[in-house]
């Protein structure tokens, strides 16, 4: 089982767009029954799909092996793992702010015998911001 918990931006309200480079968003997820990671083989897992239709694979919060909680940061995402009751997580997805991802996409899926996947979020529009003051 999966819930959303919230879905938050960093950008300024005077601009309602996101700065590439600059800004990022966050998702985060409560999810239940993680103890069956490793016999299942699957987690929960983010995706984006970029506005020319390709679907990314985002970062792993957890381990597959051991179903354990992992954070992991790359160039473009961070994803983060936390319990915050017996067998009850708190995943968060923060994605930079990159022009490819302007208006993308993002869900979370959790594969299994009835996949479990989220709504969907739209990011916002992001720009480079020119003639910085």
């Amino acid at each position: 089982e999966m819930s959303f918990f919230k879905f938050s931006s960093t950008f300024k309200k005077s601009q309602e767009f996101l700065v590439a480079g600059e800004d990022s968003t966050e998702l985060e997820f409560d999810v239940y029954g993680i103890y069956n990671i490793p016999e299942s083989g699957n987690a929960p897992q983010f995706y984006y799909v970029t506005s020319d239709g390709v679907e990314h694979k985002g970062c792993a919060s957890f381990d597959i092996d051991t179903g354990t909680c992992i954070n992991q940061t790359r160039t473009t995402d961070r994803c983060s793992c936390r319990e915050t009751s017996r067998c009850v997580y708190r995943i968060s997805y923060t994605l930079s702010a990159r022009q490819y991802v302007s208006n993308a996409t993002v869900y979370l899926l959790w594969p299994g015998k009835a996949d479990l996947r989220s709504d969907n979020f739209t990011l916002p529009q992001i720009r480079k911001l020119t003639g910085k003051f």
